[in-house]
């Protein structure tokens, strides 16, 4: 018997097609058990639009299934009780005291929108859609103008609070009905009565450096007011907020401002290299960072002052020991060799060792090197080392040194130290900026003040 030959071509997009678009009975299936979920946690209206989308599904094919018959089941049974249900809950809410009334449109637009979807549904031709778009219109007005009376309680307490909750209502009644009674002049009068000016003093915080230049530090009392004011935007509300820089503390009065900030005090900061190989064989490099910076913050209408002042204390000392100078030898025994100086594991912990207590404020680390440091103060590392009775005859044995042992010390040490004494590893402004921020805010009297402006 001759078989008929399959034609790949023929068939493969039909594989691609079902791979890529389910049957439409496996998206109906979910979405009646989505409706049935929904309806059963009282989501009403998102059980109806699940079930419309359920038929709807269900009818696109060529062949109905019994999805359809279920989904239409659903909706003659539902449609009805989800509309009696919503609107009674809307009715109730609106025959209800205080602010309960401001909620009943959300259920009445809710109610619009599924009976829109039914209506666009190919399950209209079974139901009965309804319109509460007069319903929605008169539940929009009764909300609106409840809350239009809360946004004048508000303005008639006449405080800096009282306005922002005052704008925040007034917002509310503009996604009810846009516009509402001019509340759009209304909010921006709200704003310009409300608004608190804070004024940021332009005298400058005194800041001592010796041994060093660090250019970024010119940038860290602004970098200390602006994260002032992120903070003070962040309790408050950024519309009714200015911020200024007047010369003084009269100018700051002269141009209406409500609060004074001033950071003050001095830093100093101190760089240094000891160099002390000739006698000694080491070097020393040292830096220091000290001071009380001060916040004062006053609010001019009253007269009130509260200042908070951050103690400053960063000590860092790195001392670089040249064993030959040192001990003035180049000869060592086989154990310092291989356990030290000829060792690459135990130079790169030495290393890592001294990198990692930089990171914290105070720290003292000492590390000992097999170099020399030469005229233009250059270190030069050793590539031999003599080892004492090294040899079998007990004569001394000359050791090759790797460059990989100390290459990424040597590599540090060429670029560290103007780093080092710059504080260049050390990003300073950036971590006075945090520990006075930090300090300052978490200050009460200061967390008070800027907190509930």
């Amino acid at each position: 018997m001759r078989r008929k030959k399959i034609c790949l071509k023929t068939i493969l997009p039909s594989i691609l097609l079902l791979l890529l678009f389910p049957g439409s009975c496996v998206s109906a299936r979910q979405k009646l058990a989505q409706a049935a979920d929904a309806w059963q946690q009282g989501r009403y209206s998102q059980a109806v639009e699940f079930a419309l989308e359920a038929y709807s599904l269900a009818a696109e094919k060529n062949k109905p299934g019994p999805e359809l018959a279920k989904a239409r089941r659903f909706l003659e049974e539902r449609f009805e009780q989800a509309n009696n249900a919503l609107s009674r809950l809307a009715e109730s809410q609106l025959n209800s005291p205080g602010n309960k009334k401001t909620e009943a449109w959300k259920i009445y637009l809710r109610l619009v929108e599924m009976n829109r979807k039914a209506a666009d549904s190919p399950a209209a031709s079974f139901l009965s859609p309804r319109d509460f778009s007069t319903e929605l219109a008169q539940a929009k007005e009764t909300a609106a103008e409840l809350l239009y009376g809360q946004v004048l309680e508000r303005i008639e307490e006449d405080r800096h609070k009282s306005y922002i909750e005052a704008v925040k209502i007034i917002d509310e009644i503009e996604t009810i009905i846009p516009g509402y009674r001019l509340i759009r002049t209304l909010r921006t009068e709200c704003i310009e009565t409300g608004k608190i000016t804070v004024a940021f003093s332009s005298s400058p915080l005194i800041i001592q450096v010796k041994g060093t230049r660090i250019s970024s530090l010119q940038a860290l009392q602004q970098a200390v007011y602006a994260e002032l004011e992120r903070f003070i935007i962040s309790r408050d509300h950024p519309e009714f907020l200015s911020f200024i820089s007047p010369y003084s503390y009269q100018d700051a009065l002269d141009r209406g401002a409500d609060y004074y900030i001033e950071l003050g005090g001095q830093i100093s900061i101190n760089a240094s290299k000891t160099d002390d190989y000739i006698f000694n064989g080491t070097v020393t490099w040292n830096r220091s960072v000290s001071g009380a910076p001060k916040l004062s913050v006053t609010y001019i209408p009253k007269h009130r002052l509260v200042s908070a002042a951050v103690p400053i204390s960063i000590n860092h000392s790195v001392k670089i020991e040249f064993y030959p100078a040192s001990y003035n030898t180049k000869v060592i025994s086989a154990h310092l060799f291989d356990s030290y100086y000829g060792n690459s594991l135990w130079m790169n912990q030495q290393l890592s060792n001294v990198k990692n207590a930089l990171k914290s404020n105070h720290a003292s680390v000492k590390m000992v090197l097999w170099a020399e440091m030469e005229f233009s103060n250059r270190i030069s590392f050793l590539t031999t080392a003599e080892i004492l009775n090294g040899n079998s005859d007990g004569s001394n044995e000359i050791r090759s040194i790797p460059w990989e042992v100390y290459y990424s010390t040597e590599q540090f040490l060429e670029f560290s130290q103007s780093q080092f004494l710059s504080f260049g590893d050390y990003s300073l402004t950036e971590r006075l900026t945090e520990t006075m921020v930090q300090n300052f805010i978490n200050n009460a009297g200061i967390q008070t003040m800027l907190g509930e402006l």
